[in-house]
């Protein structure tokens, strides 16, 4: 774990300083230099990750694959939280955790989905002749689930692009069990990034705190 040591101190550094910037940048806030700082401060200190749940077959095969065989199943996940989601942190090919366009901020209706395009990058239509350009500031989601389609799966297809500040985090390591779990297959460039986070936040004591883990 040493080695991961330097990478993950600059990981926290940097989510620590999207903290600061986002909060000074924000037209509604009312928070002062200090308090703005302080939080960044919280943030170096404490984790980057979190844990959740995710039920459904709209991720399978990728995630919560037992839910074809018991549609009971949950597959507990690690989720690396972005506190300034952009292209500079979401990548084409990421399973992103995201609040709902129709219900923001319900934690009951977070979505796990993957990214398929970002701002700028054309999306081909059924017809040859028309497209759609993904606008600044959103990217598109999908679920992964070839046999799925709206209105059975709610994903962009259903309610188009999804603003940046959407985005919750990005899904690092997933498992159904402590012998059932690995890590999540995002964009090489995240999990390039996400390696020393994992290498020192995994706990599966944490993930699977009524099993013993290995």
């Amino acid at each position: 774990m040493s080695l991961w040591r330097p990478r993950y101190a600059l990981s926290k550094a940097g989510a620590a300083a999207e903290v600061v910037a986002s909060l000074l940048l924000d037209k509604n806030g009312s928070r002062s230099v200090a308090e703005c700082l302080h939080q960044g401060l919280e943030t170096y200190c404490g984790q980057l990750t979190s844990i959740m749940y995710l039920s459904g077959p709209a991720m399978c095969p990728s995630l919560n694959h037992r839910c074809l065989e018991d549609r009971d199943a949950v597959d507990t996940l690690l989720l690396r939280r972005l506190h300034w989601p952009s292209r500079r942190n979401v990548n084409v090919g990421d399973v992103i955790a995201l609040d709902s366009p129709y219900r923001y901020g319900d934690e009951s209706s977070i979505l796990v989905r993957r990214v398929g395009a970002l701002e700028g990058e054309k999306l081909v239509s059924d017809s040859p002749f028309e497209y759609l350009l993904v606008p600044p500031g959103h990217c598109w989601v999908v679920a992964d689930n070839p046999k799925l389609e709206p209105p059975d799966v709610a994903d962009s297809r259903y309610f188009g692009p999804v603003p940046f500040e959407n985005v919750r985090g990005r899904v690092i390591y997933n498992g159904y069990s402590p012998q059932d779990h690995g890590p999540v297959m995002n964009s090489k460039r995240s999990m390039l990034q996400d390696g020393p986070v994992l290498e020192c936040e995994l706990d599966l004591y944490k993930m699977f705190p009524d099993s013993k883990a290995p």
